[in-house]
């Protein structure tokens, strides 16, 4: 059995896994391991619980010796009152051939968006108690579904060109259109605010749209520079060659860590570094020595020990281009600060006892928000050849599920306790 997902809820976690034998099993733990019977995968967010189960097996009409179609259906729990509060069954009661589901999300909202495996699939959505069909534009099966409870966004890969979509309220609206399938990476999204990027005076440049609809550039750099989240008041993390930055309230990209790192935003930003997990203070906090008193003028009589002020303070150390940084928490070198001179190389130290990380790309998980890329053998494939459609590279979310159970524990612990540390 291999854990294929891991994610933290209001009242506890739930587990994904592949068994050998199954489409896949999941469990929910809130005090004691729950096994889900008949739930395949899952997605989650807040109290919400978007399982896939496998509800029956019909035989293929007339060719008995095939192994039955199997039909799935998406049921959204309400984990609070632990009630199912909308089933795809319901419209779909009596179901004569397979009923097979691609990628599915949900948002703490309890908005969720879902569709088919095979090309040709409408997009769905639930909210607010009604379901209905967006329009989404896609020859082929939509990758990397992503909704904020407000706005939805999904990606394609067709044969010799690539596109991201933005479902808003105003209709669908295209964000990237490129040659290469794989430039058109998805959007990401956040109270309105939407990130991605696009081919823009001959490189890959970072965008973020506001609310409203208006588009701003917000990537600085002549290389090709991706999208990676953006923040509810219009904050936007994007990656240019090795090197991971953030912007913030309009100002200009600071370096926060190597591209090995993922950011995410949930009430501040944080970066996922192997197993490790960071909080980013873009404004860096008062000097202050080893044994928290502030460093003092020899010449006015104080003294000065071995925290000399510009190491305890984690001020903004200069990259080779020049480029401000900001601090990892306050964090002394040793202990998670960026190193000076290593921003060619990508390199940042986790703690003393663990190896710098180089740079080199994080393996993604199988999918992000209830996408697995694979099912059972005998399943039908999407993306096929002859049908004119690949499948893309989804830029997942989190990079490994210990990695996504990690930080969901430390950012959900953060919704009901702030840190008492001074910023």
């Amino acid at each position: 059995m291999v854990v294929s997902k891991a994610a933290l809820v209001d009242d506890g976690a739930v587990v994904a896994a592949a068994v050998a034998g199954s489409a896949g099993r999941v469990w929910r733990w809130n005090g004691a391991l729950l096994d889900l019977a008949g739930a395949t995968r899952f997605a989650a967010d807040g109290k919400w619980l978007l399982l896939e189960r496998l509800i029956k097996e019909i035989p293929v009409p007339n060719r008995p010796a095939l192994a039955p179609w199997k039909v799935f259906a998406l049921q959204l729990i309400d984990l609070a009152s632990a009630q199912q509060v909308f089933s795809t069954e319901t419209s779909n009661p009596d179901p004569q051939e397979e009923v097979l589901f691609g990628e599915f999300t949900v948002h703490e909202s309890g908005t969720a968006l879902w569709q088919g495996q095979l090309e040709g699939s409408v997009l769905s959505r639930y909210r607010a108690g009604t379901v209905d069909n967006p329009p989404a534009p896609s020859p082929c099966v939509r990758r990397g579904l992503r909704t904020d409870g407000t706005n939805g966004a999904y990606q394609f890969a067709a044969s010799g060109y690539g596109e991201t979509w933005l479902i808003a309220a105003s209709g669908a609206e295209k964000l990237c259109r490129a040659e290469d399938p794989q430039m058109c990476s998805g959007a990401y999204l956040k109270g309105g605010w939407t990130a991605y990027a696009k081919p823009a005076t001959g490189a890959m440049r970072v965008f973020r749209r506001s609310p409203d609809g208006a588009h701003t550039q917000v990537s600085v750099f002549s290389e090709d520079s991706s999208a990676l989240a953006v923040s509810p008041s219009g904050g936007v993390a994007l990656r240019n060659r090795n090197r991971v930055y953030v912007t913030n309230d309009g100002e200009g990209p600071v370096d926060i860590a190597s591209s090995a790192a993922r950011p995410v935003w949930e009430g501040d930003w944080y970066v996922m570094m192997a197993n490790a997990l960071f909080r980013v203070a873009l404004t860096p906090p008062a000097a202050e020595t080893d044994s928290g008193v502030p460093v003092v003028n020899p010449a006015d009589g104080g003294s000065t020990d071995a925290g000399v002020a510009g190491v305890d303070a984690g001020v903004p150390v200069a990259t080779d281009a020049a480029t401000p940084m900001a601090t990892i928490d306050g964090a002394v070198p040793d202990a998670g600060a960026i190193v000076p001179g290593q921003s060619d190389a990508g390199s940042v130290s986790i703690d003393a006892s663990s190896a710098t990380q180089d740079g080199s790309a994080v393996a993604p998980p199988a999918h992000a928000d209830g996408g697995d890329a694979s099912r059972k053998p005998g399943q039908r494939a999407v993306g096929g050849k002859g049908d004119g459609c690949a499948v893309a590279a989804v830029d997942a979310d989190l990079s490994t599920p210990l990695c996504w159970a990690l930080a969901a524990f430390a950012l959900a612990s953060r919704r009901t306790r702030r840190s008492s540390r001074p910023r």
